[in-house]
This record gives structure tokens, sequence and C-alpha cells, in this order.
């Protein structure tokens, strides 16, 4: 999210330039986006059906199909500069320790859920897991579910899943941005470790995987690095391809 990308920057001089209320930026996935002087550019919405049927999946109150032991994943919605689930977890504490998002705040119900986020409704589910085996496991049923037409089902983390709005990923957030500000795909640089960072490394004319990266993002990429995005990766690809 936008706000946990701006607290990051505070204290270490990169707010005023890299990302804050008044820049440009692509965020959560490339759902959100914002132009010139940080105006609001473009924003995805999921459909109040998917949200209720996986919430359903995973806590229960019909439709949805199989039911996840909610012991075992936690679910929670991002809307805006907020999450919310339905019940909380010590994985979604972990999502705002490690991660930095938002606490996700408990709603009674779904109803609950859509009317705290008002007009601007869910943008992305995240589904996460104790271990990359139960995401594994898990997989193939949401795939199954909420996969297109309905929705787009990616991963960035071993241990979570995503779903996003149909039709959307960071490659059409990152596009939609470069139109705004009328630059060239072909000269940018984008760095990735993720699945869900396959498309905007394809469409950017430097695309550069980390040293970490999964087979399938390094095949998309022109560059591979042996430093991972926890080894100053994202630094050197700076130096090397922007600077």
């Amino acid at each position: 999210m936008r706000a946990a990308a701006t607290a990051l920057t505070h204290g270490v001089d990169l707010s005023s330039f890299l990302v804050g209320p008044r820049t440009p930026g692509v965020f959560l996935q490339g759902l959100d986006v914002y132009g010139r002087g940080g105006g609001a550019l473009y924003r995805a919405k999921m459909p109040e059906d998917v949200v209720r049927e996986a919430f359903a999946m995973v806590y229960g109150g019909g439709g949805g199909g199989k039911k996840t032991n909610p012991a075992d994943v936690a679910l929670t919605a991002f809307a805006a500069d907020a999450c919310a689930t339905l019940r909380s977890h010590a994985l979604l504490d972990e999502l705002s320790a490690l991660y930095h998002e938002p606490v996700s705040e408990e709603r009674d119900d779904v109803d609950a859920l859509l009317a705290s986020v008002g007009a601007g409704g869910v943008q992305k589910l995240l589904l996460m897991a104790s271990s990359s085996a139960a995401i594994d496991a898990a997989r193939p049923a949401w795939e199954k579910a909420f996969g297109p037409p309905r929705a787009e089902v990616t991963q960035a983390v071993s241990n979570m899943l995503e779903i996003l709005p149909l039709g959307n990923d960071k490659a059409r957030g990152v596009a939609t941005l470069l139109a705004h500000l009328g630059a060239d795909p072909a000269r940018t640089v984008a760095v990735g470790d993720g699945e869900n960072d396959l498309g905007m490394l394809r469409l950017a004319g430097c695309g550069v995987a980390m040293g970490n990266a999964g087979d399938a993002v390094k095949r998309a990429a022109d560059h591979v690095l042996e430093r991972g995005n926890e080894e100053d990766g994202v630094a050197e690809a700076v130096q090397r391809f922007v600077l």
C-alpha cells in the first residue's frame, strides 16, 4: 500500500522524491496508481461476489466451494489505506510486523467488512498460510473458484496467495503510469523476484531478476543478478542499469 511504502521512507530522506503523498507511484500490485502531484490516477475494485465467496471458503457462511480450515490460514482484504478481516490471526500480525502493511481490523461479517471499506470497495484479497506447502495445496481450489473470467490469482511470497480484480497486475499499473508521464516502456527498468512481477519485467525495456527469484522470473528477465532482494540486489540494479 502507498501508506506502508510512505511510512518506510520516513527518516531516510526519500519521501520527497521516491514515495509520498505528492509523488507518482504504482502500489498494491498495480491496483492503486497515482500520477503527477500524487493525484489518484487508477484504482481497481474487486467484485463483491468474489469477496463474499472467498471469505466463505475460509470462515464458512455459505458458498465459495470447499471450506479451508481457518486455524491453518488467514484471509484479509486490502482497501484504500486499510486491511480488514473476519478473524484476527498471528499470520496477519506478521503481515503488519514484517511487511509493514496496516493492521487487519476485525469485522463481524462480510456485510460489515464491505460497508467499512466504502464505495471504493476491496482492491485485493490475500490468503496467508503457515507454510508454502499449505498454499500449494490450496491454490488449485482457489484458481478454480476465482481464476479468469472472475479474477486473477497470483503469488509474490511462498506462503501467500493473492486474488486481484480481473485484468489487473503490476504491468497494467506501470503501463498506466508511464502513459500518464509520457514515458517510454522501452526506456524503463523493472526489478522483480516473484511470480507477480512477470508481466512488469516483460513490459520494461530492461527487466532485472533478483538472485532469489524463481526460474520463471529469471527466464522473463533481460538480466539476472547474483544478489538477492535481501542482499542489496535492488541497489545493484539501480547502479548498473539506471545510474
